[in-house]
């Protein structure tokens, strides 16, 4: 059957056999049993945590949407990370329905997915491609490696508007149609309301498709491209009627972009929030990301035998043996079969290797260093995700590949054959991948321990952390109870965090140096003091601590110099001492005899380290929570492990990121006699 020729029940039959063998391969075996939860107990209910914010704000509860209840009392720390204003509106669906919070992300996250795959496919067939081919190879992009490896980043899942940037990108750069340029504002707008880093991935590999048709059809011409792009300039003046309606649509989705972005761009500006490139540069993937993908268990011995890159977590980028394969033949064929091969083929095949210069470090430099500084992009941390948009182009490209091999040879069974080896294999990953997910009956224990814990009342809460568990889980069991409560804490956990935060450890020291550094920031910009907002926190297992107005007031903690080197012999450690029952907990008394202000959120913080074994690296780190004057003492406390000995006990400071007092004459304070 022709590639256009519509066939409705037989895309409706392929699109059905794809989510089916989707889910018996991968979502069914994922939910299946005590583990019903996509993802983890991390990012994934921090996810849930935004997603119910937004629903309780639709159902009327007297929240605020803009300033969820966490990082007490910042405002505005909705935009610290995704605030999922293009699908929220489908998880408050479910949870109407009558869902749990958990059942309805596990359900908003499977239609992310599988919605995905069905856009693919219909993008897929409008550029001409057969059922099986379109249908295989859509099945590559929506369930690609990649994508599935980012289940716990569930913000990932929605990508339905990433096929339609590339379809409208290829048909204006074909046609010059005026309403292509406009869907395509309104499909960029829509994936950039999904999520922030798709919708910017997807426009800069937009831009690159776009210029590589120009040199597809005209070569190394400027003068033909200027033609071309004054003949599409010229077309917006003879607009139709049925053009005026995507002006229209096209003006409505900007308005709703800006306001969302606006919103990222201001708070961005309120709190200073930015991205250095030291930050950046260690998720630009490197030539071994994209053979890394540890949960895949056939390959696994490959990747973990490749040179490590640092946070491996986000280079799992591996499209798998049989979609990397036909890509590198295709780019091989383009090579060699340039002039003769489609313009299509050559658009996309060049448009794909130009993105892999661009996004791979090369022996530590990357042309992504430039596109990096610019304002929307340098938001940007984890970049290797580009691959889960980039996973459209190169699957395409390979249908292109294989459909022009097949014409070439006049053997048409190529095309329909490597489709099905193609979606074998893609079945076999699936089918083996290394699950993640969690239990949401643990996820509830965790979340009502806290909550029990709690006094009552409406005052903010401040949780302390328990040792033997990973902080960032324990922050988000924090804002899941307090959410649950209707209350406010001063935890939280997103992409970006406000002066003072976050906690690691999470005594009262820390929860007094966050209250501290928000009269140091609130003023200036217009908000009100701890001292005017007419109630005071909690804490939460943190004993009798203290923070009242009158005992954050007395409290600074503020940006200024680092401590400097020479001067690291006139900080002292002193006094160490072990307390408590249930916890035992170590203080040390830090005394500053410099002669200037140890700024507790200076450039390089000073922090104290300790270790209760010789042999063991210093790897923990305990704030010092408020400033400290010239002159001054404070006591700083933390959690060891029950029969830890003080005699045991090695403690040590570091300026974080400049250097270690032991490393420039000052030894370990020691409990030993």
């Amino acid at each position: 059957m022709s590639a256009t020729r519509r066939e409705p029940w037989i895309d409706v039959a392929v699109v059905a056999a794809g989510c089916l063998i989707a889910w018996l391969a991968y979502f069914r075996p994922l939910l299946a049993g005590p583990t019903d939860v996509p993802g983890d107990l991390g990012d994934a209910r921090f996810n849930i945590y935004v997603l119910e914010h937004v629903f309780q704000w639709l159902r009327g509860d007297e929240v605020s949407l803009l300033s969820p209840g966490m990082f007490w009392p910042y405002p505005f720390a909705l935009a610290f990370s995704d605030t999922h204003a293009g699908t929220a509106w489908v998880y408050a669906l479910l949870r109407t329905g009558g869902l749990d919070q958990y059942q309805s992300f596990a359900i908003w996250v499977v239609l992310g997915y599988l919605a995905t795959y069905a856009a693919a496919y219909h993008v897929a067939r409008k550029l001409d491609l057969g059922p099986l081919v379109a249908g295989a190879f859509a099945f590559a992009f929506a369930f690609s490696l990649p994508a599935i490896s980012q289940v716990g980043h569930a913000q990932l899942a929605w990508r339905v508007a990433v096929p339609y940037c590339f379809l409208l990108t290829q048909r204006y750069a074909e046609g010059g149609a005026p309403r292509d340029l406009l869907a395509f504002i309104v499909a960029f707008s829509i994936q950039t309301l999904i999520n922030v880093y798709l919708g910017v991935f997807a426009f800069m590999l937009c831009l690159l498709l776009l210029a590589a048709n120009a040199v597809a059809r005209d070569g190394l011409a400027p003068r033909a491209w200027w033609r071309r792009a004054a003949g599409s300039a010229r077309r917006f003046g003879r607009l139709s009627g049925a053009d005026w309606i995507w002006v229209a649509a096209a003006a409505v989705a900007l308005a709703a972009f800006a306001a969302v972005m606006g919103f990222h761009a201001w708070v961005a500006r309120l709190y200073g929030l930015s991205r250095s490139w030291a930050e950046t540069g260690m998720m630009v993937p490197r030539l071994q990301s994209y053979l890394v993908m540890d949960s895949l268990p056939y390959w696994e011995p490959v990747s973990r035998s490749l040179p490590d890159v640092p946070v491996r977590g986000e280079h799992q980028i591996f499209l798998g043996i049989p979609l990397t394969v036909l890509a590198v033949a295709g780019l091989v064929f383009l090579a060699f079969r340039w002039r003769s091969a489609d313009v299509r083929l050559r658009s996309f095949g060049l448009s794909v290797a130009i993105a892999l210069l661009l996004f791979t470090s090369f022996a530590g430099y990357s042309l992504y260093w430039l596109p990096s500084h610019l304002p929307g992009v340098n938001s940007i941390r984890a970049v290797a995700r580009y691959m889960v948009v980039l996973a459209f182009p190169v699957a395409i490209f390979a249908a292109f590949f294989v459909r022009d091999l097949s014409a070439r040879r006049g053997t048409p069974w190529i095309a329909p054959a490597a489709a099905l080896v193609l979606l074998a294999g893609m079945t076999l990953d699936l089918a083996t991948f290394r699950e993640r997910a969690f239990s949401s009956a643990e996820s509830e224990r965790r979340i009502e321990r806290l909550a029990a814990a709690a006094p009552p009342g409406g005052q903010p809460l401040a949780f302390a952390f328990h040792l033997g568990d990973y902080w960032v889980l324990q922050t988000i069991d924090a804002i899941l109870a307090a959410q649950d409560m209707g209350r406010s804490t001063l935890n939280g956990y997103s992409g970006s965090f406000p002066p003072g935060a976050p906690f690691i450890n999470n005594l009262c020291q820390d929860s007094q140096a966050m209250l501290a550094s928000y009269n140091h920031w609130a003023p200036p910009r217009g908000y009100a003091t701890t001292d005017a907002l007419g109630t005071f926190p909690v804490g939460v297992g943190m004993g009798d601590c203290d923070l009242s107005r009158e005992t954050i007031g007395g409290l600074s903690s503020t940006r200024g110099p680092s401590l400097k080197k020479r001067d690291v012999g006139l900080v002292s450690l002193s006094d160490l001492r072990l307390t408590g029952d249930a916890a035992t907990l170590a203080t040390v008394r830090l005394t500053n005899g410099t002669r200037t202000k140890i700024h507790a959120l200076a450039r390089h913080p000073l922090r104290l380290s300790w270790r209760a074994n010789p042999s063991e690296g210093w790897d923990s780190r305990v704030g010092i929570g408020a400033d400290i004057a010239p002159g001054e003492s404070r006591d700083v406390s933390w959690f060891v492990p029950p029969g830890t000995r003080r005699e045991d006990i090695e403690v040590t400071f570091v300026s974080e990121g400049a250097f270690w007092a032991h490393d420039v004459g000052v030894p370990p304070l020691s409990g030993a006699p």
